[in-house]
C-alpha cells in the first residue's frame, strides 16, 4: 500500500514539474516574441531606418519662389543620387519619403525637410539660402540635394 501511495506521489510530482516547465516555455516564448515586436516598433519609429529602407522619393514645393523641379534635377545630377538606389516619383501618396521646400517668410532662405510619408517621421532636413534669382535658386536646390544626399549616405551606412 505504502508502494502505491509513493507511487502516487511521484506520479503527482512529476506531472506539476511538467506543467511547471511548460509554463515556462510558453513566459520564455511570449516574452522574446515581445522583445522582438519592440525591436521591430524601434526600428519602424527610427528616422535612419526609415531613411536606410527607403527607395522612392518625391519633391512637394510649398512656395512660388522654389520650382520642385529644381530640386528634381540637383538630385538626379548628384552621382550619389543613384548610388543610394533612390528613384524619384512624381506621386507624394505613393513615394516612401516626401521632401518638403519652404522658403522662410521675408528672407532668402530654403528650408527642407525630408517625411517618411507612411509614419509621418522626419527623417532628414536641411536649409539653404539665397537670393531670388534663376541662378541661385539652382545653387540652392544643389545645396538642400548634397545636404540630403549627405544625411541619406550616412543613414544607409
Amino acid at each position: 500500500m505504502k508502494f502505491y501511495i509513493l507511487l502516487l506521489i511521484f506520479i503527482v510530482f512529476m506531472v506539476a514539474n511538467i506543467a511547471i516547465a511548460q509554463t515556462e516555455k510558453i513566459a520564455a516564448k511570449q516574452l522574446e516574441s515581445k522583445q522582438i515586436e519592440n525591436t521591430q516598433l524601434e526600428t519602424k519609429l527610427n528616422p535612419k531606418a526609415l531613411l536606410r529602407n527607403a527607395s522612392t522619393i518625391s519633391v512637394k514645393s510649398h512656395s512660388v519662389y522654389f520650382d520642385s523641379g529644381t530640386l528634381e534635377n540637383a538630385l538626379r545630377k548628384n552621382s550619389r543620387f543613384e548610388k543610394l538606389g533612390f528613384t524619384l516619383i512624381k506621386s507624394d501618396t505613393e513615394a516612401d519619403i516626401v521632401i518638403e521646400v519652404e522658403r522662410v517668410l521675408f528672407t532668402p532662405v530654403f528650408t527642407f525637410r525630408a517625411i517618411d510619408r507612411k509614419t509621418k517621421i522626419i527623417v532628414a532636413t536641411g536649409k539653404a539660402t539665397s537670393i531670388i534669382g534663376l541662378r541661385l535658386i539652382h545653387s540652392a536646390s544643389s545645396s538642400m540635394a548634397g545636404q540630403f544626399l549627405s544625411q541619406a549616405n550616412i543613414a544607409k551606412k
